[in-house]
């Protein structure tokens, strides 16, 4: 029953349309739109459209039909692409092209069938309460023939009790079938977000890095643009989880991720990459640009967050530039690299110990120590 009641309400809401495939819409429109205008012509042997105004309903008639063909035919091949309320517009043009036929005729009962190609058609693509208000017209226009000719009561009664409920019923099963794939998509987004989203700091994270790295570099290639990559480190931040405990550590890292989303600009991306540490993707940035956006990456974290103890957060910056014949590992290799040279260099050191490299494989998150050789001492 709660699932009844909110398939209901779905169908009442701002959205009504959500879920819908427009496309397949208009195809079956324009099919139905087509195939009514066919029948109505065959139907007009048998019963000549010149009961009221004698070989001229033959005219209209024929600019009827040729015009409704031609509109269809245009919709089924997605020539025109209308929007809904085009379509359910089309559909009470339909009943109204069905009406006059009718009196053309005379009022002959065999046209009154025809309005159930446009209330099928409301029920493909309306909610349930429009596609109720097309159904009314459709049942008026059927009764029409009362007030200017002979009508079959009972028979069109049973006809339309009919009808009208079965193009309610479709108008209901679309719009729940619109309503569960409306609702597999968010879940298909949501899902996605949560797969690209660090959940602590609401940043991208790891896997989102490398998929806009990748496109990123992709566009580059093609375009001869530049790249540039910042690898941020937290200074110290080992001691702050030991010192004041986790959560104490977790208020920083969201800080920190807080003021680099805030400082970087246009299509600059920043991201959690891993730990304590952040990315920031560069595009069209040379290295001297991608240096001065570090700079002003450093200047927003320490003027905005503060450790547990009062001082401001400081963060090292390794900064690299992709260049011709480099891959995204290289990138990653030559910015981690610079990251730990400059923490080495602040620290009191003139570069990094000689004699051992510790750098991060791109994609993994592994760290692998190789021996420098001799000859680079």
């Amino acid at each position: 029953m709660s699932e009844l009641f909110q398939k209901l309400r779905w169908a009442a809401s701002e959205e009504p349309y959500r879920g819908a495939q427009l496309e397949l819409v208009i195809r079956g429109a324009g099919f139905l739109q087509v195939l009514g205008a066919v029948v109505a012509l065959t139907l007009c042997a048998f019963r000549p459209p010149t009961a009221q105004i004698g070989a001229l309903g033959w005219a209209l008639v024929g600019l009827g039909s040729v015009f409704s063909i031609v509109l269809g035919l245009l919709r089924v091949t997605l020539t025109l692409r209308p929007s809904f309320a085009a379509l359910r517009a089309v559909s009470l043009i339909g009943i109204v092209q069905i009406g006059l036929l009718q009196w053309l005729s005379g009022g002959a009962e065999p046209y009154a069938q025809l309005l159930l190609l446009p209330m099928l058609g409301a029920g493909f693509s309306e909610p349930m309460w429009r596609c109720a208000q097309v159904s009314a017209f459709a049942v008026l226009v059927a009764f029409a023939p009362a007030l200017y000719g002979h009508l079959y009561v009972l028979a069109t009664v049973s006809e339309f009790g009919l009808l009208a409920p079965m193009t309610l019923m479709t108008s209901f099963v679309i719009g729940s079938t619109r309503v569960h794939r409306a609702l597999l998509k968010d879940a298909r987004e949501q899902a996605t977000m949560l797969a690209h989203c660090d959940q602590l700091t609401g940043m991208p994270n790891r896997r989102a890095f490398d998929e806009q790295l990748a496109r990123v570099a992709a566009a580059a290639e093609l375009d001869g643009a530049s790249i540039s990559l910042l690898l941020c480190d937290v200074d110290s931040f080992k001691p702050i989880n030991d010192n004041f405990g986790h959560a104490a550590g977790d208020e920083v890292l969201r800080a920190i991720g807080a003021a680099l989303s805030a400082a970087v600009r246009g299509p600059d991306v920043a991201f959690r990459w891993a730990g304590d540490e952040f990315a920031v993707i560069l595009p069209e940035t040379d290295l001297e640009g991608a240096q001065r956006v570090a700079s002003r990456l450093r200047s927003a974290v320490f003027g905005q967050c503060l450790r547990p103890d009062g001082n401001p957060v400081v963060i090292g910056i390794g900064v690299a530039e992709m260049r011709a014949g480099m891959t995204l590992e290289q990138v990653l290799v030559e910015a981690d690299r610079a990251l730990f040279e400059q923490k080495a260099g602040r620290d009191g050191a003139a570069r990094a110990p000689r004699g051992w490299a510790e750098i991060r494989a791109a994609g993994s998150g592994r760290r692998i120590r190789s021996r420098e050789r001799a000859a680079r001492q």
